[in-house]
């Protein structure tokens, strides 16, 4: 009998059967984040990584789990930015009116341009 030729089970590495908690479920016990909590970490502008440090949890548990959480905070984040810049502009405040006209109303500095513009200009000798 050769060295190849041993007994399978020798081969096999057998491990004991894992231990079921009475819950039937296994792995790492799982993290449960407050809600509110992730929330208004997103309504600030946190990121995931950041959201994910500040509770010591890793940034796949943020991303996963709570991102219907997270993209509703961000939402608001951006809401409550728009309205405080239409505040500013409705109140005065030439250069947020400028900026806005040209976000949201595609306004530029050269005003309107059609296809005339780049045209060469007539040309006579007379």
């Amino acid at each position: 009998m050769s060295e190849l030729d041993l007994p399978e089970q020798q081969y096999r590495r057998t491990n004991p059967p894992p231990v079921v908690p009475p819950d039937g479920r296994t792995g790492a016990p799982r993290k449960e984040l407050d809600p509110d909590a992730v929330f208004k970490l997103a309504r600030l502008g946190a990121n995931n990584c950041e959201i994910a440090d500040f509770f010591n949890v890793s940034e796949a548990l943020i991303r996963k789990r709570y991102a219907d959480v997270v993209r509703s905070g961000r939402t608001n984040m951006k809401i409550r930015l728009r309205q405080a810049q239409m505040r500013e502009a409705m109140g005065g405040n030439v250069t947020m009116q400028i900026w806005l006209g040209k976000q949201l109303l595609n306004q530029s500095d050269q005003g309107e341009r059609n296809a005339d513009d780049n045209q060469p200009l007539p040309w006579s000798d007379d």
